[in-house]
C-alpha cells in the first residue's frame, strides 16, 4: 500500500538492515536497488530516495537512462562516505545523475542534498571546497543539469568556484534569488550558511547581490543571512552585508 497509494520512501536505515545481512554482495544491487522494488517504483507519481552509496546512484542512472519511468517529482537525498577509495566512484555517480538528467530520463528533481561523511568532516555544505578535482568537476557538471531555482541554490551551497556560480546565473536569468521555500531557502541565506572570509565566498556574494539578492533572506527563510555568517564567523561576510542593508 505505501508503494501504490503514498509517497515512497526508502530509508538509509533500510538500507544499512541489507547491508549489515549481506556486506559481501553487490552494493548496487543489494543496497536499495533490487529489481522488484524499482518496478514497484514505477507505480508512483512522487518518490523521495534516500541512497547511501554511489554504486547504488550509478545503478539508478543507469536504470532510468534504459527505461523511463513515470515519475512526476523526485526528492533525493545521497549521503556517502568521503573517503579516498571511493572518491572515483562518487565522481561517476554524480557525473551519471546528471547525464541522465540531461537527456530527460528522470524528471526534474524538487529537492537535492549531497552528503558527504568522513573522519574529519560531516558536511552537507563546502562540498566543493573540499572535494578532489574529479568530485568537483561532477558538482560542476550536476549542477548545471539541474532545474533552474535548483542549480543555484547548489552551486551556492557546495561552494562551487566563483566561476561556475557566475554561469549558472547568467544562464538562468529567470531565477528569482530571493525565492524561498520551507525546505529550500534563499540564494543569499544558502550561502550564508556555507559563508567564511575566503576571496571565493566574498565573490559569489558579490554575484548574488548584483543579481538583486534581498540582505534579509526570503520570507520562508528559517534564519537571515546575517546571524548565518556570524554564526560561521565570517568577520568580512558580516561587514559586506551591513554595508549592503543587513
Amino acid at each position: 500500500k505505501l508503494f501504490n497509494d503514498a509517497v515512497p520512501f526508502l530509508s538509509v536505515v533500510e538500507q544499512r538492515k541489507v547491508a549489515e545481512h549481506a556486506p559481501d554482495r553487490d552494493k548496487a544491487r543489494h543496497v536499495l536497488w533490487q529489481p522488484a522494488v524499482w518496478l514497484r517504483l514505477s507505480r508512483a507519481r512522487q518518490v523521495t530516495l534516500a541512497i547511501e552509496t554511489p554504486e547504488a546512484l550509478l545503478h539508478l542512472a543507469g536504470l532510468a537512462t534504459a527505461s523511463r519511468r513515470s515519475w512526476e517529482v523526485i526528492d533525493l537525498f545521497c549521503s556517502f562516505q568521503s573517503d579516498v577509495e571511493s572518491e572515483g566512484v562518487v565522481a561517476q555517480a554524480l557525473g551519471g545523475l546528471a547525464d541522465a538528467l540531461r537527456h530527460g530520463a528522470l524528471p526534474e528533481l524538487e529537492s537535492l542534498t549531497v552528503h558527504c561523511r568522513g573522519e574529519a568532516n560531516d558536511w552537507t555544505t563546502k562540498l566543493g571546497r573540499g572535494a578532489p578535482p574529479d568530485v568537483n568537476a561532477a558538482l560542476a557538471k550536476l549542477c548545471v543539469a539541474l532545474p533552474p531555482y535548483l542549480a543555484v541554490t547548489c552551486a551556492v551551497e557546495w561552494t562551487l568556484a566563483p566561476s561556475v556560480c557566475a554561469r549558472v546565473l547568467a544562464d538562468r536569468p529567470e531565477v528569482d534569488v530571493n525565492r524561498s521555500k520551507a525546505y529550500l531557502p534563499s540564494a543569499l541565506t544558502t550561502w550564508a550558511d556555507a559563508a567564511d572570509d575566503s576571496d571565493a565566498s566574498m565573490k559569489i556574494l558579490r554575484l548574488l547581490l548584483a543579481r538583486g539578492a534581498d540582505v534579509r533572506g526570503g520570507d520562508a527563510d528559517p534564519s537571515s543571512p546575517l546571524s548565518n555568517v556570524v554564526h560561521n564567523g565570517a568577520a568580512r561576510g558580516v561587514e559586506a552585508l551591513l554595508a549592503a542593508g543587513a
